[in-house]
Protein backbone atom coordinates (compact mmCIF):
# COMPACT_ATOMS: atom_id res chain seq x y z
CA UNK A 1 0.00 0.00 0.00
CA UNK A 2 2.73 2.37 0.86
CA UNK A 3 4.38 1.75 -2.75
CA UNK A 4 0.73 2.83 -4.40
CA UNK A 5 0.79 5.90 -1.85
CA UNK A 6 3.82 7.11 -2.52
CA UNK A 7 3.50 6.11 -6.50
CA UNK A 8 0.80 8.74 -6.34
CA UNK A 9 2.78 11.51 -4.02
CA UNK A 10 0.36 10.89 -1.59
CA UNK A 11 1.24 11.86 2.11
CA UNK A 12 -0.31 9.19 4.58
CA UNK A 13 -2.57 12.67 6.01
CA UNK A 14 -3.55 13.16 2.09
CA UNK A 15 -4.87 9.13 1.88
CA UNK A 16 -6.37 9.15 5.04
CA UNK A 17 -8.73 12.47 4.18
CA UNK A 18 -9.29 11.16 1.01
CA UNK A 19 -10.51 7.38 2.51
CA UNK A 20 -12.07 8.99 5.55
CA UNK A 21 -9.78 7.06 7.71
CA UNK A 22 -7.62 8.50 10.57
CA UNK A 23 -4.13 8.62 10.23
CA UNK A 24 -3.36 6.61 12.37
CA UNK A 25 -5.26 4.05 10.95
CA UNK A 26 -3.34 4.03 7.78
CA UNK A 27 -0.03 4.37 9.28
CA UNK A 28 -0.94 1.15 11.02
CA UNK A 29 -2.36 -1.00 8.18
CA UNK A 30 0.96 0.95 5.82
CA UNK A 31 3.19 -1.26 8.90
CA UNK A 32 1.00 -4.22 8.71
CA UNK A 33 0.28 -3.68 12.85
CA UNK A 34 -3.03 -3.55 12.06
CA UNK A 35 -5.55 -5.73 9.21
CA UNK A 36 -7.65 -3.45 7.56
CA UNK A 37 -11.24 -3.81 8.04
CA UNK A 38 -13.31 -4.97 4.82
CA UNK A 39 -14.65 -1.56 4.45
CA UNK A 40 -11.58 0.15 4.69
CA UNK A 41 -9.21 -1.85 2.43
CA UNK A 42 -12.75 -1.06 0.35
CA UNK A 43 -12.04 2.47 0.76
CA UNK A 44 -8.34 2.16 -0.02
CA UNK A 45 -8.54 0.84 -2.79
CA UNK A 46 -10.75 2.97 -4.50
CA UNK A 47 -8.54 5.98 -3.47
CA UNK A 48 -5.49 4.51 -4.54
CA UNK A 49 -7.17 2.81 -7.96
CA UNK A 50 -4.82 -0.09 -8.10
CA UNK A 51 -4.15 -2.12 -11.46
CA UNK A 52 -4.44 -5.39 -11.13
CA UNK A 53 -1.07 -6.44 -10.62
CA UNK A 54 -0.84 -4.22 -7.73
CA UNK A 55 -3.96 -5.08 -5.63
CA UNK A 56 -7.11 -7.44 -5.67
CA UNK A 57 -9.87 -5.78 -7.38
CA UNK A 58 -12.30 -4.68 -5.09
CA UNK A 59 -16.02 -3.08 -5.41
CA UNK A 60 -17.86 -1.19 -2.92
CA UNK A 61 -20.91 -2.89 -1.32
CA UNK A 62 -23.75 -0.55 -1.55
CA UNK A 63 -24.02 0.63 2.08
CA UNK A 64 -27.27 -0.18 2.72
CA UNK A 65 -26.28 -4.10 2.11
CA UNK A 66 -22.85 -3.36 4.15
CA UNK A 67 -25.48 -2.36 6.43
CA UNK A 68 -28.08 -5.40 6.60
CA UNK A 69 -25.08 -7.97 6.67
CA UNK A 70 -23.88 -6.38 9.92
CA UNK A 71 -27.47 -6.63 11.18
CA UNK A 72 -27.36 -10.35 10.27
CA UNK A 73 -24.54 -11.10 11.61
CA UNK A 74 -25.10 -9.03 14.93
CA UNK A 75 -28.36 -11.02 15.18
CA UNK A 76 -26.78 -14.03 15.02
CA UNK A 77 -24.17 -13.23 17.60
CA UNK A 78 -27.11 -12.62 20.08
CA UNK A 79 -28.78 -16.20 18.88
CA UNK A 80 -26.03 -17.97 19.52
CA UNK A 81 -24.96 -16.01 22.79
CA UNK A 82 -28.69 -16.47 23.99
CA UNK A 83 -28.55 -19.83 23.27
CA UNK A 84 -25.25 -21.00 25.11
CA UNK A 85 -27.15 -18.59 27.48
CA UNK A 86 -23.88 -16.46 27.85
CA UNK A 87 -24.79 -12.66 28.99
CA UNK A 88 -23.48 -9.81 27.19
CA UNK A 89 -20.99 -8.90 30.10
CA UNK A 90 -20.04 -12.59 30.40
CA UNK A 91 -19.47 -12.61 26.73
CA UNK A 92 -17.25 -9.55 26.57
CA UNK A 93 -15.25 -10.56 29.14
CA UNK A 94 -14.42 -13.69 27.43
CA UNK A 95 -13.45 -11.36 24.75
CA UNK A 96 -11.57 -8.95 26.07
CA UNK A 97 -13.71 -6.29 24.86
CA UNK A 98 -15.75 -4.06 26.45
CA UNK A 99 -19.26 -4.26 27.05
CA UNK A 100 -19.96 -1.86 24.12
CA UNK A 101 -17.89 -3.59 21.37
CA UNK A 102 -20.28 -6.61 22.08
CA UNK A 103 -24.03 -4.61 22.61
CA UNK A 104 -22.58 -2.39 19.43
CA UNK A 105 -21.95 -5.97 17.27
CA UNK A 106 -25.09 -7.48 18.48
CA UNK A 107 -27.12 -4.28 17.01
CA UNK A 108 -25.37 -4.07 13.82
CA UNK A 109 -23.36 -0.84 14.78
CA UNK A 110 -19.84 -1.75 13.82
CA UNK A 111 -18.35 -4.05 11.46
CA UNK A 112 -16.08 -6.19 13.39
CA UNK A 113 -12.51 -7.33 12.59
CA UNK A 114 -11.29 -10.51 11.95
CA UNK A 115 -10.12 -11.28 16.15
CA UNK A 116 -13.05 -10.24 17.27
CA UNK A 117 -15.25 -13.08 15.03
CA UNK A 118 -12.57 -15.54 16.39
CA UNK A 119 -12.85 -14.23 19.75
CA UNK A 120 -16.76 -14.90 19.61
CA UNK A 121 -16.75 -18.32 18.24
CA UNK A 122 -13.94 -19.66 20.54
CA UNK A 123 -16.02 -17.59 23.40
CA UNK A 124 -19.62 -19.35 22.52
CA UNK A 125 -18.06 -22.52 21.40
CA UNK A 126 -18.92 -22.52 17.83
CA UNK A 127 -17.18 -22.16 14.78
CA UNK A 128 -16.92 -19.18 12.03
CA UNK A 129 -19.67 -21.20 9.61
CA UNK A 130 -21.96 -21.28 12.57
CA UNK A 131 -21.72 -17.96 13.53
CA UNK A 132 -21.91 -16.28 10.05
CA UNK A 133 -24.35 -18.59 9.15
CA UNK A 134 -23.01 -20.23 5.85
CA UNK A 135 -23.20 -23.85 5.16
CA UNK A 136 -21.00 -25.03 2.21
CA UNK A 137 -23.45 -27.61 -0.32
CA UNK A 138 -22.60 -30.81 0.69
CA UNK A 139 -19.73 -32.55 -1.19
CA UNK A 140 -20.68 -35.36 -4.03
CA UNK A 141 -19.84 -38.45 -3.55
CA UNK A 142 -17.46 -39.94 -6.06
Amino acid sequence: MRELRQARGWSMAHLAHECGLSSGTVARIEREVQEPRVSSALVLARALRPSRGELFELVRPEDEELARLLRAFGQSVRRHRRAARVPATQLAERCGVPLTIIVNTELGRIEPGLALVRSLCHALGITANQLTGYYPPPRKRR
